[in-house]
């Protein structure tokens, strides 16, 4: 995954025939990338809580939950009946102990369901911030080796091109046509082949939104109007 997350490929700007342009230039320096990938941390963090949400309902959750409660208590309730039967041995160790021991955790761990939940998630959430993380640093990793730079993105009808201006001259970082969904950050705006989608085909550096939201609105592509879960 780079900045722009597909393969590369180039696609001839008409730049004669345009109906609609728009030229877009952001200073990059260290302090604006530190916080614009501060933003991409938050706001990829934000879509996959978005995309596990929408995958385990409430009603999964709370469905799992009550389903590993019932099973730790059938569990717990045959190592009893184990036990009452002298039970086997394997290797020198009761097997029956070691069921009631295990079943006996699991069911003191599930049998407050909200607490089970809520212990769920303080294990799960870093996790996820640990994704997001990875997947910031992936996509803002070529831009992040030329650093300091200005981005200039020049915007024909649906095909927009980055150049990465420095000290070393002037580079077509890539071209890409425009489609689907945006989501309009402070620093950043990304661009997604589905609304559903949790990494963005497309990532486009600004100070300020407003002008380049208006140009995408033109072209139809639909405003997400919230990454957060709900």
């Amino acid at each position: 995954m780079t900045e722009s997350t597909d393969s590369i490929h180039q696609i001839p700007v008409a730049t004669d025939t345009c109906k609609q342009r728009l030229d877009l230039q952001t200073q990059v320096q260290a302090d604006f990338f530190a916080a614009l990938e501060a933003e991409l941390r938050s706001l990829v963090y934000d879509r996959l809580l978005v995309c596990r949400k929408r995958i385990f309902t409430d009603t999964i959750q709370l469905f799992r939950a009550r389903l590993a409660k019932y099973v730790s208590a059938i569990g717990l309730c045959l190592s009893v009946v184990l036990i009452s039967l002298d039970g086997s041995t394997m290797h020198g160790i009761r097997v029956d102990l070691l069921l009631f021991f295990l079943f006996s955790v699991a069911f003191f761990c599930t049998w407050d369901t909200d607490r089970f939940l809520k212990t769920q998630e303080k294990i799960i959430l870093p996790y996820w911030r640990r994704i997001a993380n990875l997947s910031a640093a992936k996509i803002l990793k070529a831009p992040k080796k030329v650093l300091p730079f200005t981005a200039e993105y020049q915007f024909r009808d649906d095909v927009v091109s980055c150049y990465r201006i420095n000290t070393n001259g002037n580079r077509l970082a890539w071209s890409k046509a425009l489609e689907g969904w945006y989501f309009s950050g402070q620093h950043v705006t990304m661009l997604f082949k589905k609304k559903t989608s949790i990494h963005p085909y497309l990532l486009i550096m600004h100070e300020a939104p407003q002008e380049l939201a208006l140009y995408l609105d033109a072209l139809s592509l639909q405003c997400i109007d919230s990454i957060q879960a709900t």
